[in-house]
């Protein structure tokens, strides 16, 4: 149980949640998991107005989420682990920005429900050659349950994978595919299917832990990123305040990120 209060809309909720674990054998393990959360909406939401687009809704309430899932975990030996999940998710009291028919304008507003569920597989793989990879795949069906239309802007499935690999002493090679469906826009378009590809190469020490003493230069971290890797055109939905029904997205990028542990 988790009581929480927020001083910003004066809402005090409790917050049950509960497991049940079981394990048939060493190697594997079953588990049904129960939680209640709530997301509460932010001050843009409830109190930006500019007159001209958007109006305020200080009475806006908070989304109540109440999520079920079914795990099973196995462990294949051989250094292979899969994992199945079920799931289901019901969301109350959605926060939507919808248009005003008094004032022409845009208000977020507690609009309707969600009900969401589906399944995720994932296999991954550890290596002692510091190979290390991992597939997985994910279904999910999103609906407004009041007219079982489609939910906007969430993808029916999800393909994941990745491969990282030790190069060298502290130098790490990783390389990632992400595989989405088309998803629906506030416009009742769709945008096309996409495949992405990203790419990194790591410096990490790791003869320096946090309570070791060692020079600076030990203790940073060095990393190279080129996201959507072979340019890919997409799109994602825009929302109700974007003239497009889509907007397109970065092409290749490249990110270079240096931290020092302390």
């Amino acid at each position: 149980m988790r009581d929480e209060y927020y001083e910003l809309t004066k809402y005090n909720s409790v917050c049950p949640r509960a497991s049940i674990i079981y394990n048939p054998s060493d190697n594997s393990s079953i588990k049904l998991l129960y939680s209640n959360a709530f997301r509460e909406p932010n001050i843009y939401e409830l109190y930006y107005s500019d007159g001209y687009y958007t109006e305020d809704n200080p009475a806006l309430e908070p989304l109540i989420i109440n999520s079920v899932e079914f795990l099973y975990e196995q462990n294949f030996g051989y250094n292979l682990f899969g994992t199945v999940t079920c799931f289901y998710n019901k969301i109350d009291d959605i926060i939507e920005s919808v248009l005003d028919t008094l004032t022409n304008l845009q208000q977020f507003r507690n609009n309707t429900k969600i009900i969401t569920y589906g399944v995720e597989l994932e296999i991954q793989s550890k290596f002692k050659s510091s190979l290390r990879n991992y597939v997985s795949f994910s279904y999910q069906r999103s609906r407004y349950p009041d007219n079982n239309n489609y939910v906007q802007n969430s993808p029916e499935y999800l393909i994941k994978g990745g491969v990282s690999y030790n190069l060298a002493k502290y130098l790490y090679f990783g390389f990632d595919i992400d595989i989405e469906s088309g998803r629906k826009t506030v416009y009742d378009t769709w945008t096309k299917p996409f495949c992405l590809n990203n790419l990194s190469i790591s410096f990490i020490p790791q003869s320096v832990s946090l309570n070791n003493d060692g020079n600076l230069f030990d203790r940073l971290n060095f990393t190279f990123k080129v996201n959507n890797l072979f340019d890919v055109r997409y799109e994602l939905p825009g929302g109700p305040e974007h003239l497009q029904n889509a907007l397109m997205q970065n092409g290749t990028n490249y990110i270079f990120e240096a931290s020092v542990k302390f």
